[in-house]
């Protein structure tokens, strides 16, 4: 996935925290649960790391997908302040 797709992938997270009233941090994207209403809950992380190398939620990410994600997201929101 190219930088551009990771940053969009990264504000689409953005908007859906947002929305469900999260403050936008690195604690609730590792922590903050998403809740569709039927399935169990899942992290804003697992939900943006899996979407950026495109896996099935549940398939395990390796440990640079892992520190990747989580730096283009802190990366992209330094820059956002």
């Amino acid at each position: 996935m190219s930088e551009t797709d990771k940053q969009a992938e990264v504000e689409s997270c953005i908007e859906s925290m947002k929305h469900d009233g999260f403050s936008v941090n690195l604690n609730n994207l590792l922590f903050g649960v998403v809740w569709d209403g039927h399935a169990g809950g899942w992290t804003y992380f697992d939900e943006l790391s899996h979407r950026m190398y495109g896996k099935r939620q549940g398939e395990e990410l390796t440990d640079s997908e892992i520190i990747d994600a989580i730096n283009t997201f802190q990366i992209y929101t330094e820059a956002d302040k």
